[in-house]
């Protein structure tokens, strides 16, 4: 049964497309990273890709828009807050050529042409935005799919010859990188940015023909064409983005956003960080900008952000450290990284103090699979022990394992999902985790499977019973419920106790009350003495209270 081919571009497709673009850009990340050799050869061009598009995901799912218009004006939003690196900016220009036409037609879905509009509104923002355009890289690659996207909306119109256009025009463009930058030559590869935009636009050509993802297809001609490729083996930055590769450049990546700003301040940062160093990406507007740039000398960097307006979420890689875990540093196969995906700035200090590394969304909340690989990425370790708190965060680390895996790491996820069960896993392993990955996490599922653990909830428009609008549970289980955050806390450390224990972790989420750790603990101290008692204040949303009982 033939599937039907779409005629228009709607919310729904639009979803479509993300959800594909990111199960594609997810199994070729690691092949993608393998073949980024310019202009920095970082290995990162697909889990920055991954990422930008791992967000806008997440924000699809939180936001759930129902028309085009908000759709698209939420993804060019998260897709701009989250970019990463080069690729990942200009990623960002091609949804937001989306968002822009779609709120100057103001219609509930795109036609064929519509879309070819779309397709030279990204080339247009990707190429304005960079500080000094090079041929042979992402920006060629998305000029040619503007340019076969042109020519069919001349002749037929039809959304499926646009799109089927486009990605013939970008696939020639992308085999033909192969020869135009020395340094792509000199690899044997296809520039790595140019394929993920192909990747991403596949996706489109396979939900306007009612495809499936890419998921166990043949090999892609770019990446079978890019096979043996010379890694480059001296980790460092490569020249100016402007003159192909070579030894001696910048060696920091300096990323920011920039608010309360304007057009003409704008063209003055730009104007100032030009000299600064290369590879200049200054994307987005008219409220929020996103600022990439590579350059040794950072202050100046950052103080020409400031005198631009309001710049924030700061993000500075030493080139050097990024290329551990490339094809370019070999892997610490010694090194195992713990990595603790807890929220709430008390519960994320006492993780880190522990020697955790703890990622950080880029839109806010829980991080997205892909940020917390990066994250595993950028420590250079082999391999990595991943420690959720909470079933939703267990779900995260369990997809990024995966990602992990087809990147050549190795990971484990022990089955804990509670924030007292990562602090007990982090205090087991220690700072320099020592035996094999497997024994590691068994030894952690040993520690933590004889905690007893509890949580506190504060329920929206009243509890279970009339009169209560606070939750208790243990384990996963309803335990009681009550009027009162410190009644309901000290009747479940009761019941727990009643057991035993000796050691008792109680984390105070947001929407606490003040007096509730002192009112828990003041319960303890008069229950027994001889109880141990770690209180930590800050433990994120979700739960009024945490509780763990070893």
């Amino acid at each position: 049964m033939d599937r039907m081919t779409l005629t228009q571009l709607d919310v729904v497709a639009l979803r479509r497309w993300v959800v594909t673009a990111r199960a594609d850009l997810s199994t070729h990340a690691a092949s993608l990273d393998r073949l980024n050799v310019f202009p920095v050869p970082d290995g990162d061009t697909g889990t920055n890709l991954l990422i930008t598009m791992d967000r806008a995901l997440h924000t699809l799912a939180e936001e759930a828009p129902t028309q085009l218009g908000p759709a698209a004006q939420a993804l060019a939003q998260a897709t701009l807050v989250a970019a990463r690196g080069n690729s990942g900016v200009i990623l960002s220009q091609l949804v937001r050529g989306v968002a822009q036409v779609v709120s100057e037609l103001d219609r509930a879905a795109l036609d064929g042409r519509d879309v070819a509009a779309v397709f030279q509104r990204a080339s247009d923002l990707a190429r304005r935005g960079v500080g000094d355009p090079v041929e042979g890289t992402m920006l060629t690659v998305a000029a040619a799919a503007a340019e076969g996207a042109r020519r069919a909306a001349e002749s037929s119109g039809r959304l499926v010859d646009v799109v089927d256009s486009a990605i013939d025009a970008a696939s020639v463009a992308l085999l033909a990188t192969r020869e135009q930058l020395e340094v792509l030559r000199e690899a044997g590869v296809v520039d790595a940015g140019g394929a993920g935009y192909l990747l991403v636009i596949q996706a489109l050509q396979r939900v306007v023909h009612g495809g499936p993802p890419m998921i166990g297809e043949d090999e892609p001609e770019w990446l079978r064409v890019s096979r043996g490729a010379r890694t480059p083996q001296t980790p460092g930055a490569v020249g100016r983005f402007g003159s192909g590769a070579g030894p001696g450049g910048p060696a920091y990546e300096v990323m920011f956003l920039l608010s309360d700003s304007d057009d003409e301040r704008v063209e003055m940062l730009q104007e100032t960080l030009r000299p600064l160093g290369d590879s200049l990406i200054v994307a987005g507007g008219p409220q929020l900008w996103t600022v990439h740039v590579h350059v040794d000398d950072v202050a100046a960097a950052l103080n020409a952000g400031a005198e631009a307006g309001r710049p924030h979420r700061f993000s500075v890689t030493r080139f050097v450290d990024q290329m551990a875990g490339t094809g370019c540093v070999e892997l610490d196969e010694k090194h195992v990284c713990r990595l603790a995906l807890v929220d709430g700035p008390g519960l994320v200090e006492v993780a880190q103090r522990e020697g955790a590394v703890v990622p950080h969304a880029a839109g806010g909340g829980m991080p997205t699979a892909a940020e917390c690989s990066a994250e595993v990425a950028a420590s250079g370790a082999a391999s990595a022990v991943l420690l959720a708190g909470s079933k939703h965060a267990r779900i995260i680390a369990l997809e990024a394992a995966e990602i992990l895996g087809r990147s050549g790491r190795r990971a484990v996820v022990p089955h804990c999902a509670h924030p007292s069960q990562v602090l007990a896993a982090l205090a087991v392993l220690g700072p320099e985790p020592d035996g094999d990955l497997d024994s590691l996490g068994t030894c952690v599922e040993s520690a933590v499977a004889d905690m007893r653990t509890a949580r506190v909830e504060l329920k929206q428009g009243g509890g279970p019973v009339p009169g209560s609008g606070v939750l208790g549970t243990i384990g996963d289980e309803e335990a009681m419920a009550g009027a009162d955050v410190a009644d309901v806390a000290t009747a479940l450390l009761d019941r727990l106790l009643d057991d035993g224990g000796e050691l008792v972790t109680v984390v105070a989420g947001e929407g606490a009350p003040d007096d509730l750790l002192d009112r828990v603990v003041a319960h303890l101290r008069a229950r027994s003495q001889g109880l141990e008692v770690t209180a930590i204040a800050g433990g994120g949303h979700g739960q009024a209270l945490a509780i763990g009982v070893e």
